[in-house]
């Protein structure tokens, strides 16, 4: 039985894609998450999971944990629902990507997130690094 909590893609089609890079949803990260290509970068990674995380796609950002993530342990529909509600406390405001790198088969992308948490009513403005791999498939979050 579906999940009535968890978005399907077709109920989530923004005009601007979510991971604020200026581009129309629908040649930016919409393809990644309906899986007709996979992401070419670790910046490209980012952006998608960013933006899976504002439309509250848990199935996605599962799908692009690396094998040995720790989040792993917790059972996948259980985490895949999990994700998907963090837009239910959150709301994404802006996403920078400030420097990336790839080198043989790793690559960092640096970015600055603002993101909105309810019923707190405070904004919460990270940076952070992610580390990729397998640049042949794809970049699986680590």
């Amino acid at each position: 039985m579906p999940d009535v909590n968890m978005p399907k893609l077709s109920d989530t089609t923004p005009r601007q894609c979510p991971c604020h890079s200026g581009h129309r949803y629908a040649a930016c990260c919409r393809p990644m998450h309906r899986a007709e290509r996979e992401a070419p970068t670790p910046e490209a990674l980012m952006r998608s999971r960013y933006a899976a995380y504002s439309l509250g796609l848990g199935d996605y950002l599962v799908n692009t944990l690396a094998e040995a993530h720790p989040d792993r342990a917790v059972p996948r529909e259980q985490l895949a629902r999990s994700l998907s509600r963090a837009r239910q406390a959150q709301r994404f405001l802006d996403l920078r990507i400030l420097h990336t790198s790839t080198a043989a088969d790793r690559g960092e992308v640096l970015f600055h997130a603002r993101i909105f948490e309810r019923p707190v009513r405070v904004c919460r403005q990270f940076r952070a690094g992610v580390n990729s791999l397998n640049p042949d498939s794809h970049f699986p979050l680590l």
